[in-house]
């Protein structure tokens, strides 16, 4: 996996150990390495340790990931994405080849489903979006699961903005709760719509939460909403989680489905 710049510290005892500017998560190089399997630099960097010694109890070596990345042309007369092998994408990030005016942009996104197996028939599901250059339009986004002969378990859904303004050399973050205003929850999944923070020039968010897988055919389907104009957030939770949305997850109201973008999502099967 890509390293994207995270700030650390290392302090030597016992073993190497991995202190991040912006957590209070301690870690040694073999844990930080393991919850690098299913999350990024920047999102460990905002861990706590109760969080981290959480999903290091989890089998993230069995982990499943599957991932997809985009490139996103905004222009005043619409946003077009287009899939894009990870080469490519990367390419363009590390050459400084994402261009941006008055009139136009054009950057990257990956976007990532994982699940990790808990226990029984309970699985840890995470969807990560990251922008390689930051967006044009900074409003509110919005991230959404469906599940499939699964369920999700209510109360544990979460959400985090990892941000970083070019004056700053470590993440801030912003998170969401299971019971807060931006979240929209289904019998079949749930969405949690993300205000960009005007200044970042750096963004990754992710939503998670833990699912019971019902039958064999347990799935869930994950989609990241890029919001193409301005919004409110009463404007971004007009949709209903369906297989007929966006990424066959977020399926926005007809006077508000133009103001996404309608980037295709992700998938993985549990177990």
């Amino acid at each position: 996996m890509k390293k994207y710049g995270i700030t650390f510290t290392l302090a030597i005892a016992a073993s190497l150990l991995f202190t991040t500017s912006t957590s209070a998560a301690t870690l040694t190089e073999d844990e930080y390495n393991r919850l690098n399997i299913i999350f990024s630099d920047a999102r460990i960097s905002v861990m706590t340790d109760e969080e981290a010694q959480t999903y290091l109890s989890y089998d993230l070596e069995g982990s499943k990931v599957n991932n997809k990345y985009y490139k996103v042309t905004e222009t005043t007369n619409g946003t077009i994405n287009e899939e894009v092998t990870e080469e490519e994408a990367l390419n363009a990030e590390n050459e400084s080849q994402i261009t941006r005016g008055a009139s136009y942009s054009t950057s990257y996104k990956r976007i990532q489903i994982t699940e990790s197996y808990v226990t029984g028939n309970r699985y840890l599901v995470s969807l990560s979006n990251l922008w390689l250059g930051s967006p044009k339009v900074k409003s509110y986004d919005v991230m959404g699961i469906r599940t499939s002969d699964a369920t999700v378990v209510d109360g544990t859904q979460t959400g985090t903005q990892m941000y970083r303004p070019t004056t700053q050399n470590y993440y801030s973050h912003v998170t969401y709760s299971a019971n807060g205003t931006n979240i929209r929850k289904a019998s079949n999944g749930f969405g949690i719509s993300m205000n960009l923070v005007d200044e970042g020039a750096y963004f990754e968010s992710d939503i998670q939460a833990y699912v019971d897988k019902n039958t064999q055919y347990g799935e869930v389907f994950g989609s990241y909403q890029h919001a193409v104009k301005n919004v409110t957030l009463a404007q971004s939770k007009a949709y209903t989680i369906s297989h007929n949305g966006y990424g066959k997850v977020l399926n926005f109201s007809t006077s508000v489905e133009s103001y996404y973008d309608g980037m295709a999502g992700v998938n993985v099967k549990l177990g």
